[in-house]
């Protein structure tokens, strides 16, 4: 995605950066290139992570939005404070099959809170991983339960449903906007105003 579709913009555009966490193999890199990966979607050339850029049209803004996966690092429990700095949001991944990737959510939690300076700031939401004809793990129940124990939402996603993906982006996006729009944080985010690429407004300094 170029510059040139943020500088047209009829709509305020508003600049994110979404990190991605979760266990080794729960589907974390199959989720952001099922989203990100089609026609206007740019990687950017980081190593070792993956990190990508999409847009999000919504009703009043657009969301530029910077994914971050972590291309294999959490095998080492590897992830620093350059990871999680200036996140605005941040998606932790289990698989519903596999019961020790959801035992080790509150671990990713926990790591959000110990490498950034700004963990209270970060809009987090839970999602859990399914595939067809594989037997849970981790009910429903117990899924939705240690998420109002966190205070996050919860979302299950299925690789199978490309739209059931789109709206968690869609509504992660939103959701940290409104977040940011609510509270006078100390971090901040980007915003462009329509037609105006150098104008912006004293809301936003993406870090």
């Amino acid at each position: 995605m170029t510059d040139t579709v943020v500088e047209h913009s009829d709509k305020p555009v508003y600049k994110l950066k979404c990190v991605v966490v979760g266990d080794l193999g729960v589907g974390k890199t199959t989720l952001v290139r099922s989203f990100a990966e089609d026609e206007g979607a740019k990687k950017l050339a980081t190593a070792p992570r993956s990190v990508w850029k999409k847009e999000i049209s919504l009703d009043s803004y657009v969301v530029c939005l910077t994914i971050w996966d972590t291309a294999g690092q959490e095998r080492y429990r590897s992830l620093t404070g350059s990871y999680y700095r200036g996140a605005h949001c941040c998606i932790i991944v289990f698989d519903v099959h596999d019961l020790a990737s959801f035992q080790n959510v509150i671990e990713w939690f926990n790591s959000i809170d110990e490498n950034s300076t700004n963990s209270n700031e970060i809009m987090k939401i839970l999602v859990g991983t399914k595939r067809k004809y594989s037997k849970r793990e981790v009910s429903l129940e117990k899924a939705e339960g240690l998420a109002d124990h966190l205070g996050v939402s919860y979302k299950e996603i299925c690789f199978e449903n490309q739209k059931n993906i789109r709206e968690l982006f869609e509504t992660l996006a939103g959701l940290t906007v409104l977040l940011y729009q609510e509270n006078d944080f100390h971090s901040e985010i980007q915003m462009i105003l329509p037609h105006d690429s150098k104008k912006k407004t004293s809301f936003c300094a993406c870090g």
